[in-house]
């Protein structure tokens, strides 16, 4: 004869094969459950309820009191073709990045976005993927780093996100969601991958100087945006007879000065209309971004073997290894 206990285990069973799994339904779930409840005063009945957020759907469990004290947990899942492992492996939110009401945004969609949609740069996922890149070369010959220079590099990084006071690093690691030691971490990878990629370009600098020197000439340039192509045809012809400054001042000027640019850059920065272009040269009209463009150069001065070229050349050489980093990097992403 099936005990009191044995009895309710049994029906607990048949009521979550019976329970709807809409959380729309919850109420009704939980008047089902207190009617069992009463039907078997003899057993400790508790039910758990999983709402998961943004979900539409409820998983129910069963826990009931057994006679020798202990605690039986009562579960059951309907038969859809995919193992229960699989379905709970991960949570249910694990590629979302984003929940605005019952809207979600996948990590895929707003990687996409952020590169597609809004043009932004630098690169988003080939910036992750280099991230790895350097973590794993850094991983594999680790550079020494003193607590001296990770405090340096945090007080870099405060001030250039403009967190000259205390308060303000706190606010703003509140708003991040990380703690001190997180920033130091950060500070300290930003450090490893410095020391890195000097430790990489040390010997190739003064050599790729010697070769790339045109592309390494310092260009100080304006730019200006005109509504059409005609029109930076035109902006463009007027500019090769008093300069492109000259040409905006001319009445019925056909530019667009929203976008006028002023900068100072390596050769090797700039659109290659600029290439091999001597000083008050108009280059342009010219397509970039899908926009189109006219430019000057006010000023262009031989390249020097300075801090500011070191530099630059280091960045070079580092993308260089990179991209060939990529090439043989087995890269795969974990979205639906």
């Amino acid at each position: 004869m099936r005990t009191s206990f044995e009895q309710t285990l049994t029906d607990a069973v048949a009521l979550l094969r019976q329970l709807p799994r809409d959380r729309k339904l919850a109420e009704d779930v939980r008047a089902r459950f207190q009617r069992f409840r009463a039907a078997h005063r003899g057993v400790r009945c508790d039910l758990l309820v999983d709402q998961p957020p943004g979900s539409n759907q409820a998983d129910y469990d069963i826990l009931l009191g057994a006679p020798d004290g202990g605690t039986v947990a009562v579960s059951w899942r309907r038969d859809d073709g995919v193992p229960w492992t699989v379905q709970y492996a991960d949570h249910w939110a694990a590629n979302y990045v984003l929940s605005v009401g019952d809207l979600h945004t996948s990590i895929q969609s707003a990687l996409i976005y952020l590169n597609v949609v809004l043009n932004r740069q630098p690169n988003l996922m080939k910036d992750l993927v280099d991230k790895s890149l350097v973590q794993q070369a850094i991983r594999e010959s680790p550079p020494r780093v003193s607590d001296k220079e990770i405090q340096r590099a945090v007080d870099s990084f405060r001030a250039s996100h403009g967190l000259h006071r205390a308060s303000d690093t706190r606010r703003w690691l509140e708003e991040m969601n990380l703690t001190t030691e997180a920033l130091r971490e950060l500070a300290a990878y930003n450090v490893r991958a410095g020391k890195l990629k000097k430790h990489l370009t040390a010997r190739r600098v003064r050599p790729y100087f010697e070769a790339h020197r045109q592309d390494l000439d310092v260009l100080t340039v304006f730019r200006v945006q005109a509504s059409s192509r005609a029109a930076a045809a035109k902006l463009a012809q007027n500019a090769k007879r008093g300069g492109l400054w000259a040409a905006l001042q001319k009445r019925g000027s056909p530019a667009s000065t929203v976008k006028g640019q002023l900068a100072t850059l390596h050769a090797c920065e700039l659109p290659s209309p600029f290439a091999g272009l001597s000083a008050h040269a108009i280059a342009g009209p010219y397509r970039s971004d899908g926009e189109y463009w006219v430019g000057q150069v006010l000023q262009k001065k031989a390249a020097r073997f300075d801090a500011v070229t070191r530099a630059k050349i280091e960045d070079l050489l580092f993308d260089d290894w990179l991209a060939e980093q990529r090439k043989r990097a087995s890269v795969r992403w974990h979205w639906i």
